[in-house]
């Protein structure tokens, strides 16, 4: 008989609330490059084979995690079934660019075969995982995608920015499955050596002291953390996503300039509910200010003046010295420096991104972008750590 042993609502330590954020993450990035991919296939936004590579690349990161938890074997069985995946969606693309019907319908079954299996090797490697639930939620990743290919293929973005959040929103879903499922395997048994070893290696912030592992905070609070944590991810790719409508006239900019200013909205509704009253307009106003620079330094770079785009940029870091002050006196676990040197850092990318946009070197362009990622996961871990930290000092129930 199997024991299920499930995250306690009350009580998700360290360890376990990372295994959440990478498992939601690992699907949040896989979509990110999809998009990136197919806009490279149908706006000409970087090269086709570059961009390929990229998301074909995405399933490694599948492979390292599951190489830990249920060994080589398996990890490269499932690699290989995921880039399997991917040929068979660029062969769509392909096959409905050319108007070649035949091609689209193999396609769509290979895509759709590929998901079923899929779903069945993760079943079979792990008790707590069930094939049809699987089957489910690769189906169903599968339509949101065709949604977006169908987006592209009628240039009809009205909805397009509610279909993007559909499809991340439910990479949480399938990320927390994915965590449950991995979790419950790794403690079906007494917690062994190698059992903390693969939770470390899980992990993107090292552990100091095995007695992290004891304390925790609520699902709540979790939630709190990755909205939090997702809030730099979020910022660059909906940054990008402004940067595409207003270089290329791809989807419609004031809505895709609400939902940029939508993560704002969200991100000072958690950081209300961590740190309440101390989260003041005026902090919030230094955010939503630094979206507006960025938008005069686009329009800026579009209309070739020198003198506002640089006026802008000086803003821009003012603006960002401000905030790292404002965030480091706020809670003790966050360092001024290191704050202000991450957010220099991604003005510096931003503007090489928009310069890129500009200039039409959009290999480049891909590049900066690919970094902005990686720095904006790096970001979000780090800041993940001193709200953590802070929720345990202050014992906060959210």
């Amino acid at each position: 008989m199997i024991i299920r042993k499930l995250f306690n609502e009350q009580c998700i330590t360290f360890s376990q609330m990372n295994l959440i954020y990478n498992s939601r993450f690992i699907w949040r990035a896989l979509s990110t490059w999809t998009r990136a991919y197919l806009i490279s296939r149908y706006l000409g936004i970087g090269t086709e084979e570059s961009l390929f590579t990229r998301l074909y690349n995405e399933s490694s990161k599948f492979g390292d995690m599951f190489s830990l938890v249920f060994g080589e074997r398996f990890s490269e069985n499932f690699t290989w079934l995921l880039n399997e995946y991917t040929i068979a969606l660029r062969d769509l693309v392909s096959a409905q660019k050319e108007g070649n019907t035949d091609g689209v319908n193999k396609s769509l079954e290979r895509l759709y075969s590929n998901a079923a299996e899929r779903a069945r090797l993760l079943a079979q490697a792990n008790p707590f995982w069930d094939e049809s639930t699987w089957r489910n939620i690769f189906e169903t990743y599968l339509r949101f995608t065709i949604e977006m290919i169908n987006s592209f293929i009628t240039g009809d973005y009205s909805n397009d920015a509610e279909a993007y959040d559909r499809l991340t929103a439910f990479t949480n879903n399938i990320g927390d499955y994915f965590a449950q499922g991995i979790y419950e395997f790794l403690t079906y048994t007494p917690l062994k050596t190698e059992n903390l070893q693969v939770h470390e290696a899980l992990n993107p912030i090292s552990f100091n002291k095995i007695s992290d592992l004891r304390q925790c905070i609520t699902r709540n609070q979790v939630d709190a953390i990755y909205s939090l944590r997702m809030f730099w991810f979020e910022l660059a790719t909906w940054t990008r996503y402004y940067l595409i409508s207003r270089y290329k006239g791809i989807g419609n900019e004031d809505i895709i300039l609400a939902r940029l200013n939508k993560v704002v909205d969200e991100y000072g509704t958690m950081l209300r509910r961590i740190f309440g009253d101390q989260i003041t307009e005026e902090y919030l106003n230094l955010i939503y200010t630094h979206i507006k620079l960025i938008i005069s330094l686009i329009t800026a770079q579009i209309e070739r003046n020198a003198d506002i785009a640089a006026e802008a940029t000086r803003l821009l870091y003012q603006n960002a010295e401000q905030s790292a002050s404002f965030l480091a006196s706020i809670n003790p676990f966050w360092d001024k420096t290191t704050l202000r040197d991450r957010l220099y850092s991604y003005i510096r990318s931003t503007i090489n991104e928009s310069t890129t946009f500009l200039t039409g070197e959009y290999d480049r362009n891909i590049d900066i972008f690919a970094r902005i990622l990686t720095h904006a996961e790096n970001t979000g871990n780090e800041f993940a750590m001193g709200l953590f930290n802070y929720i345990i000092s202050k014992k906060l129930n959210l």
